[in-house]
């Protein structure tokens, strides 16, 4: 039997998760959690197998409670399940320690594979994932992107969408002048003079939709 964590901050969500993996008799839902802190909470209360991982958490966003359990315990197999395509945060996420990384519009069959591959301790890798590895392999130099760290990334991703540096402040529990101080560090890495050139890289590398 496969003990597993629902992460996920909406309820309906976690609750589609359920009865999906409810066609497989040998994955047990131990427990839910809709935020980093509930989660935590179950991990000290619980013996389990595997956490299932959505990345866009309130407060303390999924990224970084990923880095968090990794970094007290290395030994955890966390699938990262998220809304966000496989090209904005799955090298990412693996390389902060994530066991596999799906998209929400995966399959049930696929999700279940996933979950007994990474419950018997291997990385699940889907075709999507591997291309971009690939890419990246290939290209000595990387995207420009690749060079901003995962905190710089989630800003200059809010940024090309349109948020206001108040906006993702809020969204990110940081003061306006951190904010403005990531994006001055975004602008000179990445070479790029205001927002509307963010904003036209984003697009130009599939980051956001036009």
């Amino acid at each position: 039997m496969i003990r597993v964590i629902i992460t996920d901050d909406q309820q309906i969500v976690r609750a589609g998760i359920k009865m999906l993996l409810k066609e497989d008799p040998n994955i047990q839902i131990i427990g839910e959690a809709a935020n980093g802190f509930e989660l935590h909470k179950i991990i000290e209360e619980n013996n389990f197998d595997l956490i299932l991982l959505d990345l866009n958490l309130p407060g303390i966003n999924g990224l970084d409670v990923l880095k968090q359990l990794i970094y007290e315990n290395p030994k955890l197999k966390i699938l990262v399940l998220s809304v966000y395509d496989e090209k904005k945060y799955a090298i990412r996420a693996i390389k902060a320690g994530a066991c596999g990384y799906l998209n929400k519009n995966v399959s049930s069959e696929d999700l279940i594979e996933a979950i007994h591959q990474v419950a018997k301790g291997e990385l699940f890798i889907n075709k999507n994932t591997a291309t971009i590895l690939a890419h990246q392999l290939k290209e000595k130099k990387g995207n420009l992107h690749d060079i901003l760290s995962d905190r710089e990334f989630q800003i200059f991703l809010s940024l090309a969408q349109g948020y206001t540096i108040h906006d993702i402040a809020d969204k990110y529990n940081l003061s306006p002048k951190s904010v403005s101080t990531y994006r001055s560090r975004i602008m000179e890495k990445m070479e790029l003079k205001n927002n509307v050139e963010i904003a036209l890289y984003a697009v130009k590398n599939s980051l956001i939709d036009p």
